[in-house]
């Protein structure tokens, strides 16, 4: 679905994040959600509206044995024919 290029990735002001960000990354998680999200929604789709940031925005918590440094806030709304019709999402993702 075209519509998931709405999805907005970051601000990420960490080396860990912006290493590790890639086209790939992103590719992955608009897959995840057309996958496992879009699947649920019981109403037509003509608009995504979303962030998806991470839970760590300083290099000091990004060493290697952080428990956050790969969890991001998944921030998102489908929206209907109607903009009050919409369905939302907020979610952490390891």
């Amino acid at each position: 679905m075209t519509a998931l290029n709405a999805l907005q990735f970051g601000p990420f002001t960490t080396v860990n994040h912006q290493q590790l960000v890639t086209d790939v990354f992103k590719d992955s998680a608009r897959q995840f959600v057309t996958e496992n999200i879009l699947s649920q929604i019981d109403h037509d789709i003509v608009e995504i509206d979303g962030t998806l940031t991470p839970r760590a925005t300083e290099d000091r918590n990004c060493g290697p044995n952080s428990a956050v440094k790969n969890c991001f806030h998944l921030e998102i709304r489908f929206f209907g024919q109607v903009e009050t019709n919409y369905s939302e999402l907020k979610a952490q993702l390891w």
